[in-house]
């Protein structure tokens, strides 16, 4: 019985030895017959101690686009279907084996032994100021006829984005002058109040219509003060670090404002 273990015993590691000197038989074949050919993106080829084909390959292989790596994975899995083929440039792996109903490369997995540290802040974390914008605007408007009537406005805005590119919220004040430029005593109204307004981003053409509403209060030089409600729409135009605004400002008067809005955190549109 001790002999018949024996033979046994020596037939299994006999049939290694072959099994192992067929391997690199193979290999040297396939060192001369493929990778030879491909010697711009692979340097090296070697068995592994689980018997896995290893191919070290260059900079020029880690450049191929997905569909180039596929075209020569294919090549070479056609010449080796003894195993799995682990693909290796620096830190990064790749594991390729052979699609016997498809006769086709299959790439299975990749991984990297040194992955890149996570980033102290995510991207998609943003500051409240950079979710919320502020904004400066000032703009104006005047008028004169040809009897030297003249009526203006000096508006100023301060204020932010409730829903940034969207939506923003802003104190106002306004000045409005009226009256003839030789008299002395012209007109004088002031309006404080809030006003907001909804964009609609044209981001192609780099303009952004809006619609809103401003509500203030008017003191005039002399009288009583009264709210003044007011529709306002226009559009953006964006330069430099924030628009060009043209509105129009419609309420107990109607009047085209033109103005800069300056938004110091300005991206790519509002």
């Amino acid at each position: 019985m001790n002999r018949f273990y024996t033979v046994i015993i020596i037939l299994l590691i006999g049939t290694q030895v072959i099994t192992g000197q067929d391997q690199k038989v193979k290999l040297e074949s396939f060192r001369s017959d493929v990778l030879a050919k491909y010697s711009a993106y692979f340097s090296a080829a070697d068995l592994d101690e689980s018997g896995k084909l290893r191919l070290t390959a260059g900079e020029s292989y880690s450049k191929l686009a997905s569909s180039d790596k596929k075209d020569i994975m294919n090549i070479v899995l056609r010449s080796w279907q003894e195993s799995l083929v682990v693909l290796q440039f620096e830190s990064k792996r790749e594991l390729w084996g052979w699609n016997d109903e498809a006769k086709d490369a299959l790439l299975i997995d990749t991984w990297n032994l040194n992955p890149d540290p996570p980033s102290a802040e995510p991207q998609t974390m943003q500051s409240n100021i950079a979710k919320h914008p502020w904004f400066f605007y000032l703009g104006g408007a005047s008028q004169m006829d040809s009897f030297k009537n003249i009526n203006g406005a000096l508006n100023a805005r301060l204020g932010f984005f409730l829903l940034r590119n969207k939506w923003d919220l802003a104190a106002s004040v306004t000045e409005q002058l009226s009256g003839n430029i030789e008299d002395e005593n012209p007109s004088m109204l002031t309006s404080v109040g809030l006003a907001s307004k909804f964009y609609f981003p044209m981001e192609k053409h780099n303009l952004s219509p809006n619609l809103g509403a401003e509500l203030a209060v008017t003191i005039p030089a002399e009288g009583k003060m009264s709210f003044t409600p007011s529709l306002l729409m226009g559009v953006s135009w964006y330069v430099g670090p924030g628009s060009l605004d043209a509105g129009l400002r419609i309420g107990n008067s109607s009047m085209l404002m033109v103005g800069y809005t300056l938004i110091p955190k300005f991206k790519s549109g509002k």
